[in-house]
């Protein structure tokens, strides 16, 4: 059985908005009903009028069945309604909010990671400098409003590193 596809309701009004290419059959239609041979200006081809508008013009050539291509209104017996779709929008926050959750989720293992070294530990500069330069971890400080790491070098000098810029020794 296959999956069930969601449907999404349209409500459309008759003040709504509409899109349409008109075939030369449907401008002659247009021009008849407006009583001019200037036609409007289209964009890309399209021609934009509230649905009432369309209905009062085209409406009783819509109605005449069987539908026969020599006399379609228009081109690819279609009219556009250009509205949002919910579905879409609702799969692009599912998407956006899975992908926050997840950045979220690597951002607490980073910082827990940054956080596990011990007093003693043998660590080495990432950031800034030689990754051969092995010094020994001292203690997780407060430094100027954010975390930092105090690391003790081999000389016995005591320096401050960011937060980011210490890796195990390896």
């Amino acid at each position: 059985m296959g999956k069930k596809v969601e449907v999404q309701p349209v409500k459309i009004g008759i003040d709504t908005t509409v899109q349409v290419r008109l075939t030369e059959f449907g401008w002659s239609l247009y021009e008849d009903y407006l009583s001019t041979h200037k036609r409007p200006k289209t964009v890309n081809g399209y021609l934009t009028m509230p649905l009432a508008t369309l209905m009062n013009i085209f409406g009783t050539q819509l109605s005449t069945l069987p539908y026969d291509e020599r006399f379609s209104v228009f081109v690819d017996n279609e009219i556009i309604y250009n509205m949002p779709n919910l579905l879409v929008s609702r799969l692009a926050e599912q998407v956006e909010s899975a992908y926050h959750a997840n950045q979220q989720k690597k951002l607490e293992k980073w910082a827990k990671r940054m956080r596990s070294f011990k007093a003693g530990d043998k660590v080495s500069t990432t950031v800034g400098g030689n990754r051969d330069v092995v010094c020994t971890y001292v203690g997780l400080i407060h430094h100027m409003g954010s975390e930092a790491h105090e690391i003790k070098s081999e000389n016995g000098r005591t320096c401050i590193v960011d937060f980011f810029e210490l890796d195990y020794a390896k």
